[in-house]
């Protein structure tokens, strides 16, 4: 009878063994860090592109606030008997939270109009202005 012989394991390398496969834990360890660097920059991206939209939610409000007050001087500068002469400086706010002023500027016989529009933003208000030309019949 033939007896075989076992060696004990050996603390420290373990010894390759051909035909098994798997993964070493440095491999792992490297594919979860470089896993973990691709989730931080899809986050990261996701984070400036809310920002954006947000941005873009509140510009686009502005705008619209500001083109319809323009129009409603456009609509009242085309009211007899007083015409341009209606027109006058003022202020107002939406029920969004926000604030219009608006200039009259006699021109001959036009009117510029001035419309700023102030919008809260992080830190105080960012303030747009639209300037266009009214006609006076």
């Amino acid at each position: 009878m033939r007896r075989e012989r076992h060696s004990l394991p050996t603390f420290g390398a373990l010894p390759h063994r051909p035909g098994r496969a798997g993964f070493t834990l440095i491999e792992v360890l490297l594919s979860l860090l470089l896993l973990g660097v691709g989730v931080g920059a899809l986050l990261g991206t996701s984070v400036l592109s809310t920002r954006m939209v947000i941005h873009s939610r509140q510009a686009t409000r502005a705008v619209w606030a500001g083109s319809a007050q323009v129009e409603m001087l456009r609509a009242a500068a085309s009211l007899p008997p007083a015409y341009c002469a209606a027109l006058a400086d003022g202020a107002d706010t939406t029920s969004g939270g926000i604030a219009l002023r608006w200039r009259i500027r006699p021109l001959g016989g036009l009117r510029e109009a001035t419309v700023t529009v102030l919008t809260a933003v992080p830190g105080g208000y960012r303030e747009d202005s639209l300037i266009t030309v009214i006609p006076c019949p």
